[in-house]
């Protein structure tokens, strides 16, 4: 693989596993307390409102893209999901590294159709142990489009950044409203330092629908983060490399969702993910 592609990939993983770790990837449900009294601030109320919204879903689909910036390099991801009660989900994404000189393109799902998690990265297609499983692998090489709604969804993870910033409702600041597409949206936005990491995210939340349409992530200040054990010495080199350039320079996501569908009715078939014939499944 070319260097710089390389790199990319590399500093994606890192920037995966940092996200992952700050949101608790363990397949523990992260619940939230309505608190949706006069006292509670208005930016508050709005993501727990989005909450409950999700919640109450019994499908969703939509399609959207991931900008991922850093050291001068981008990353788009442009994916579609199809989500449904109580356990059925297809997400897949098609992603394209740009550097000065190369662009590279690769793709690959995660899905649910009752009968198994499975996941289809690099190394072909492979039978997960748990939707969490399924939905972390997907995170590390989508740019965690795979787990912003499926994570509200499902209940499980979340990496808009919404449940994290329930937090720190002290701090929550309620910009301008905005537009997205033709959507008038609520835009609350917060900063939170964790595991030596500071992270400010903003969300554009849907006035009449309380969806996410638009999410960005600021990530600063990374400091030391455990690197994977079985690694080669190159990528673990690489890696080390990769992690003290981040801390010189931020990590922005910016995803935005676009055609959404809640409460249709979907087939299994909608959540195959159908692939060439003679394509292995690593069990």
């Amino acid at each position: 693989m070319n260097p710089n592609l390389k790199r990319m990939s590399i500093a994606l993983c890192v920037s995966a596993l940092i996200v992952a770790g700050n949101s608790g990837l363990a397949g523990v449900s992260s619940n939230t307390v309505a608190a949706n009294s006069k006292d509670t601030p208005l930016p508050l109320k709005i993501i727990h409102d989005s909450e409950a919204a999700y919640a109450s879903l019994s499908s969703y689909s939509d399609t959207g893209k991931v900008l991922m910036e850093m050291n001068g390099r981008t990353l788009t991801t442009v994916f579609n999901i199809h989500l449904a009660r109580s356990n059925l989900y297809r997400i897949e994404w098609e992603q394209t590294q740009l550097t000065a000189t190369t662009s590279m393109t690769s793709r690959g799902a995660a899905w649910s159709a009752g009968d198994g998690d499975f996941f289809l990265g690099a190394a072909g297609i492979q039978r997960m142990k748990s939707p969490e499983l399924a939905l972390a692998s997907a995170a590390a090489v989508s740019s965690s489009a795979s787990l912003t709604v499926p994570g509200l969804f499902f209940d499980i993870v979340d990496l808009s950044g919404l449940k994290q910033l329930t937090a720190m409702s002290a701090d929550l600041v309620q910009q301008q409203d905005a537009t997205i597409g033709t959507v008038d949206c609520y835009v609350i936005s917060g900063e939170r330092n964790q595991n030596g990491l500071k992270i400010a995210t903003t969300l554009w939340i849907g006035k009449k629908d309380y969806m996410i349409h638009k999410s960005k992530r600021v990530m600063e200040h990374l400091e030391k983060t455990p690197i994977p054990e079985g690694l080669d010495v190159a990528t673990k080199d690489m890696m080390q490399k990769e992690m003290r350039r981040m801390q010189q320079e931020p990590v922005i996501y910016t995803e935005t969702h676009e055609n959404i569908s809640i409460n249709n009715s979907l087939k299994k078939s909608d959540f195959i993910h159908e692939e060439p014939t003679g394509t292995g499944v690593s069990r």
